[in-house]
């Protein structure tokens, strides 16, 4: 059987949609990547891909198969930065996962609507699928992760501040292995007075697309959350502070670790 294959329309639609599923990916993995990486790994993959369905290899099927894997492997690696094998697997499992969930609304749409076909079509869908997306990933991650007010007590103070469970948090105080929370500069000069003087466990930490660091761990005597219907709380717990805001506009003050919610 031959094809009669538009590389530069399967180049152009190809670069499109890489872009619009790493944006996605992004926002799923919480990384602030810039518009440079995510152009930069939307084209290598694109090009890869477009190199694999010219390879005399006998069966199309296949040469989809390794342009597609191969196009994950390097936009993985050249938008998130994702060099080791939990952070590679992590990043493809976002690539993929929304990839073929805009694949399969595409696929739907399309076949209502067979004459939303060819370049602009495809384009036209696919901005489609990525709103839709958007919109339901990010009502679907508020209502879950959202825990609403908490309190953090400490010596004579009481302050009530806005919690966001997150599940990549897997911060350890390195001495103690007691799980670390995340809080903002702002509730922490309201905890500590002359913080910036005051003696903190460093708490290295690395994520995805970030380099390594160390952030600045100070010991509250209580934190009272609400989860699944319950009040937990929380003694002798690590608040490691950030100097940058939590949240795309400062949504809320601080991020709890999962594992305290085990307890």
């Amino acid at each position: 059987m031959e094809y009669e294959i538009y590389i530069d329309s399967v180049f152009f639609s190809n670069f499109a949609l890489n872009f619009l599923v790493l944006t996605l990916a992004g926002r799923g993995l919480k990384i602030k990547n810039g518009l440079r990486r995510r152009l930069i790994g939307s084209f290598v993959g694109a090009l890869f891909y477009c190199i694999c369905l010219m390879l005399p290899i006998p069966f199309m099927w296949l040469r989809i198969c390794i342009g597609s894997l191969g196009a994950g492997l390097f936009m993985a690696n050249l938008s998130f930065g994702a060099t080791s094998k939990k952070g590679l697997k992590r990043c493809m499992e976002e690539i993929m996962l929304y990839s073929l969930i805009m694949g399969g609304i595409m696929f739907c749409v399309n076949r209502f609507f067979p004459f939303l076909g060819g370049l602009f079509g495809t384009i036209s869908m696919a901005l489609g699928s990525f709103e839709i997306i958007r919109r339901v990933g990010d009502k679907w991650r508020n209502q879950r992760n959202l825990l609403g007010n908490a309190m953090i007590c400490h010596e004579d103070k009481k302050i009530n501040v806005k919690a966001l469970l997150d599940t990549g948090n897997g911060l350890l105080e390195p001495i103690s292995q007691k799980p670390v929370c995340v809080v903002n500069k702002k509730v922490a000069d309201l905890l500590w007075e002359d913080i910036d003087n005051r003696l903190f466990r460093a708490i290295p930490y690395h994520s995805v697309g970030c380099s390594a660091g160390i952030l600045k761990g100070y010991l509250v005597e209580e934190l009272n959350v609400e989860y699944d219907g319950r009040l937990l709380c929380v003694k002798d717990l690590y608040l490691a502070v950030k100097e940058e805001t939590l949240g795309t506009n400062g949504d809320y003050d601080l991020i709890v670790n999962p594992r305290i919610l085990q307890k």
